[in-house]
């Protein structure tokens, strides 16, 4: 596959054009991002399609590297749609660049470390455990002659926790050993560049303090009253996440065994690492009333 049998067009000499005639606008940048992004996608869905591992379904181990390649495809799918319906917010650009971030990480770590695959495994039930706890003694403890809906409710709820503990292979009574923390992951893959971005992402997550003080609230004299503007989101802050999935899928291509998809996609990986380059020199040169060829000699492969 070559990057021409991809049926994205992405002309970004379009920009060029509308320069030359006076109307260039900042929404011209968001719309051409929406076809960018395509371009990540897919690839992803090309190799999860094409490899041997799924044609023959994965085993338990697998599932995991694959399952999170799924997921970061299905976010950017995600995060497109979003763009291309104007509704991204600052809240949403973050929850996605966190979970992509986290994805990412993840899956660059175990490359390096799949003897912790099972670790993550078991780590990622923990929660279940203790929300089984908290369905059985509610259930133990509520009146038995009061009736509020909920048991059937709670059933379901048992019965799928149930589900994630099988499927983790934990019997209840294993010890569960210490998985590191996503900065520790970060620093042994070189990646702590990235921590920003995921810090920041996560007051939006959590709705924390830092979050709730910069955008949900103003202060004057001393006093906070209701913030209630939307804040547009600069489209440049999600092209360092779309290069950190191209490096996580470039990644997995040259390290995971037995795939057999074809190394040829690794020249498609930089063509389209290209265009982001491109593009996101030809915005930064627009915002500052530069021409938009301005210092993009350096990303054109002659």
């Amino acid at each position: 596959m070559h990057s021409d049998d991809c049926q994205i067009s992405i002309n970004l000499y379009e920009l060029v054009k509308k320069e030359s005639d006076g109307t260039l606008t900042n929404e011209d940048f968001t719309r051409i991002w929406t076809d960018v992004v395509s371009l990540p996608i897919y690839r992803f869905e090309y190799v999860i399609r094409t490899s041997k591992h799924t044609a023959v379904g994965y085993d338990k181990n697998q599932a995991v590297f694959y399952g999170l390649l799924v997921h970061i495809f299905k976010t950017l799918c995600n995060m497109r749609r979003i763009v291309c319906k104007r509704v991204i917010d600052v809240y949403v650009a973050n929850f996605h660049i966190r979970t992509l971030v986290e994805s990412c990480t993840r899956l660059l770590y175990f490359l390096d470390h799949p003897e912790e695959v099972d670790i993550f495994r078991k780590n990622s039930i923990k929660p279940e455990l203790k929300f089984k706890k908290i369905i059985l003694d509610n259930m133990n403890s509520r009146d038995k002659d009061f009736y509020c809906g909920e048991s059937e409710y709670e059933e379901n709820l048992l019965k799928s926790i149930q589900e994630s503990l099988d499927s983790a292979e934990y019997d209840g009574n294993e010890a569960i050993p210490k998985l590191h923390n996503m900065y520790e992951m970060m620093q042994d893959q070189d990646l702590t560049i990235m921590y920003t971005p995921y810090a920041s992402s996560s007051h939006f997550v959590h709705c924390d303090w830092s979050a709730i003080f910069k955008y949900y609230l103003d202060e004057n004299g001393g006093k906070y009253y209701p913030c209630f503007d939307d804040y547009e989101v600069d489209i440049r802050l999600l092209n360092p996440i779309l290069l950190l999935c191209y490096h996580t899928l470039r990644i997995f291509l040259l390290k995971y065994p037995g795939h057999c998809v074809e190394q040829s996609l690794l020249d498609d990986i930089k063509f389209d690492k290209n265009i982001i380059a491109i593009l996101e020199r030809m915005h930064h040169n627009y915002l500052h009333k530069m021409p938009l060829e301005t210092d993009i000699e350096q990303f054109i492969e002659l």
